[in-house]
């Protein structure tokens, strides 16, 4: 190319990049457009719509555009304008709906959304319409939506806050609160529904929302991560009162607090799950106080993952079919570990705290405090405990029965005090505290070089076992690598997305530490594909999409 063309070349480059910062524009309502779907139609990408406080009656549709659309929360930093700039649906479709393949680059901040009812829609999984998302609907597709107020809606089938398919949105920092779902004795996800998709929930509230199936979150094959969430108040008829997970979600650091599943309404024969029911991953959350027939704090199915956690005073009593048993987890199929976590004065009307259901094959106990509950700490199941503390005494190597000398367990604080005879007691395989000592054993570690105590699961401090992809998507090969954080046997498998599987990667026993291997995708098609990894600890499913 010449010396002259390249000039033109780089001109007409800068103008082009010139004239798309220029064309961004804020654009007011109700100042330019008195509602804001015509300022939606009227604005381009990059755009700004801005909305003044009051109380817009309508429904909102981003028909794919990349732009903010914001309260002057956005400008001024003051939340009172969340809860005074309000779309209100008034009972006709979903306040807000992101249906055209929507990312990052469409952001929703700063208003109250209220009294939506949904939108019908045709989805694959079915073979009949539903209406779904009453106050926030995303079908394929990823915004970002923050600091907002879903209140007051309702869905006839799916999602009464929120409904979320196939999606890897970001939903941060917002009060999700008294919504509904369901007739009669169906409905899923009052709070949030999350089918398929792997969405990022965190820093949210979650509460008083009520429903049939997962009172505040419903997951269904979805590799949702929920973050920081208060999930509290919530209420299922049936199971899942704070949340129903089916093919597995990660919640770290969550709040599972006066949830219930209380076998209430038609056809329904019992409760199942106070906190949470299904087979999700938990790491470093607390469970205190919920309600339910069995599992008041976790009914599992499959294989379940329990670290870092509290549960702190929840209950089984009899309801209906249900005979008050697994008070703080009712491991009813499959595996659960339960490692590093405290299980105090939990109260089940009959059987076990950590109870095992007929077709449970292995439940795990490991570091743990079993301290101040009902009679029995077992039930149904012979468990393998070792190196815990518990109340009564337990045969497993490692284990004693001292009281744990927390610092103020009558006001919720079971952190370790220094005498403990807790410190330096936990399993010696297992990686050191971060004050370089033997592992403790429960849910918060005593640092005996500062002399204080903290939570092991912080950032600082990594017992996670970690699945990665990369590149993702990829053309023929990519790599996984993962890492263990105690020696364990491991399975990894490729499966298509009906979990038939491919191809097993692994399948041996493996130090602790970081591990890798490659796949060469061979002759398969391009489209989605599953990789699951499992341990005695651990259950991890990821998504791979090939592209050829």
């Amino acid at each position: 190319m010449s010396p002259k063309l390249c000039l033109l070349f780089f001109v007409i480059l800068a103008l082009s990049l010139t004239s798309t910062q220029v064309s961004a524009e804020t654009i007011h309502v109700p100042d330019d457009f008195e509602t804001i779907q015509a300022a939606i139609d009227a604005a381009a990408n990059s755009d700004t719509i801005l909305v003044a406080p009051d109380e817009y009656v309508e429904n909102i549709n981003f028909i794919g555009k990349a732009i903010t659309v914001a309260s002057l929360l956005l400008t001024t930093g003051d939340e009172d304008y969340i809860s005074s700039t309000i779309i209100n649906a008034d009972a006709d479709g979903s306040a807000v709906t992101f249906v055209d393949g929507e990312d990052r680059d469409s952001f929703l901040t700063g208003f109250t959304l209220t009294r939506g009812s949904g939108t019908e829609i045709d989805i694959e999984e079915f073979n009949y319409s539903v209406v779904v998302g009453g106050a926030i609907l995303i079908f394929e597709s990823s915004p970002v939506v923050e600091n907002c107020i879903i209140t007051d809606s309702d869905a006839r089938d799916f999602g009464g806050g929120l409904f979320l398919y196939r999606s890897a949105a970001s939903i941060n920092d917002c009060f999700i609160t008294g919504n509904s779902s369901g007739f009669e004795a169906f409905g899923d996800g009052a709070g949030v529904c999350c089918l398929g998709g792997e969405p990022t929930i965190s820093g949210c509230q979650i509460t008083e929302n009520v429903t049939f199936y997962g009172g505040g979150v419903y997951c269904s094959e979805s590799g949702a991560v929920f973050r920081d969430c208060h999930i509290e108040e919530n209420i299922a008829h049936c199971a899942g009162g704070g949340a129903f997970v089916v093919g597995g979600s990660l919640f770290e650091d969550c709040f599972f607090r006066n949830n219930s599943a209380t076998g209430e309404g038609r056809w329904i024969e019992g409760s199942w799950g106070g906190g949470v029911y299904g087979d999700a991953e938990v790491i470093s959350c607390e469970f205190c106080r919920n309600f339910a027939g069995v599992g008041g704090g976790i009914y599992t199915q499959g294989q379940s993952s329990i670290s870092f956690s509290l549960f702190f005073e929840n209950y089984a009593e009899t309801v209906g079919e249900c005979n008050g048993s697994g008070a703080a987890v009712f491991a009813d199929s499959g595996s659960v570990s339960i490692f590093r976590c405290d299980i105090i004065e939990n109260q089940s009307e009959n059987g076990g705290v950590l109870q095992g259901g007929e077709a449970c094959e292995e439940m795990i106990v490991n570091s743990s405090i079993i301290w101040g509950n009902s009679e029995s700490n077992f039930g149904g199941i012979d468990p393998v405990v070792t190196y815990s503390d518990v109340q009564g005494g337990f045969e497993g190597e490692g284990n004693i029965d001292a009281d744990p000398l927390f610092v103020n367990p009558n006001d919720g604080d079971f952190h370790l005090t220094a005498n403990s005879p807790c410190i330096d007691a936990g399993d010696p395989e297992l990686q050191e505290d971060p004050d370089g000592t033997r592992v403790d054993m429960g849910a918060f570690y005593f640092d005996q070089v500062n002399e204080e105590y903290v939570n092991p699961s912080s950032s600082s401090y990594d017992y996670k076992f970690v699945l990665e992809v990369h590149p993702n998507p990829f053309n023929a090969h990519t790599n996984l690598s993962y890492s263990l954080p105690i020696q364990s046997p491991v399975t990894i498998r490729i499966c298509d997305m009906y979990g038939r599987m491919i191809e097993i990667l692994v399948n041996e026993l493996h130090p602790a530490g970081q591990h890798s291997i490659s796949w060469n995708s061979r002759n398969l098609s391009s489209g989605v594909y599953l990789v699951r990894m499992e341990t005695a600890e651990f259950n991890g499913v990821l998504k791979l999409t090939l592209l050829r």
